[in-house]
């Protein structure tokens, strides 16, 4: 029988706000691993285990893309919370004691 190989390749960021979305794509190369492509073809059960994983895989990308949507919009407040401050701190008037 012949044997069927796959590469995939995950590009990677090195950037502290690349961290999220190489988590998200190791994570799905690492599932993707799992899935036996080769048995694609080789009759009605083979493909139906295709199918189930083909299915299982289109879930874990909507639930990852769900995921990084959520996550993007936490990153988004906490950057408008921290400019907020930065904007508070530039505005006190210098010699003005701080208040904790």
């Amino acid at each position: 029988a012949p044997s069927t190989k796959l590469i995939m390749f995950v590009q990677i960021g090195s950037r502290n706000q690349d961290a999220m979305e190489a988590s998200f794509s190791l994570r799905f190369a690492s599932r993707m691993k799992g899935v036996d492509i080769a048995s694609a073809g080789r009759g009605d059960r083979d493909d139906e285990r295709s199918r189930t994983a083909l299915l299982r895989s289109q879930e874990e990308v909507r639930r990852l893309q769900d995921a990084r949507k959520e996550d993007q919009e936490k990153l988004s407040k906490s950057q408008a919370a921290i400019r907020s401050l930065q904007a508070q701190v530039r505005a006190r008037a210098p010699g003005r004691p701080s208040v904790s």
